[in-house]
């Protein structure tokens, strides 16, 4: 009787260390998982400050493209407003 207590309780303990084992190793493949999701993201953060540090040198172009768009359409449309009136007359510039 004595032998098959301990041999169920050896049976138990031995059960008991396989789920804890089991378990960790789950905490562990988290981990790691985590920490590759972790890595992925550090890498988009750093390539997504580069873009916004090209992006706040872009208005300043943008606006410049574009004002020279409206006055290339301007004088395509009608050339003597703006030999007339002068380009920044003509189109109320600051």
């Amino acid at each position: 009787m004595t032998d098959e207590i301990t041999a169920e309780l050896t049976v138990l303990t031995v059960l008991t260390v396989l789920t804890v084992l089991t378990a960790e190793l789950t905490v562990l493949t988290v981990l790691t998982v985590l920490t590759a999701e972790l890595t992925v993201l550090t890498v988009l953060t750093a390539e997504l400050t580069v873009l916004t540090g090209f992006d706040q040198d872009l208005p300043a172009g943008a606006a410049t493209r574009t004002s020279n768009r409206i006055r290339g359409l301007l004088t395509q449309r009608c050339p003597s407003r703006t030999t007339c009136e002068g380009w920044r007359a003509s189109i109320g510039a600051r």
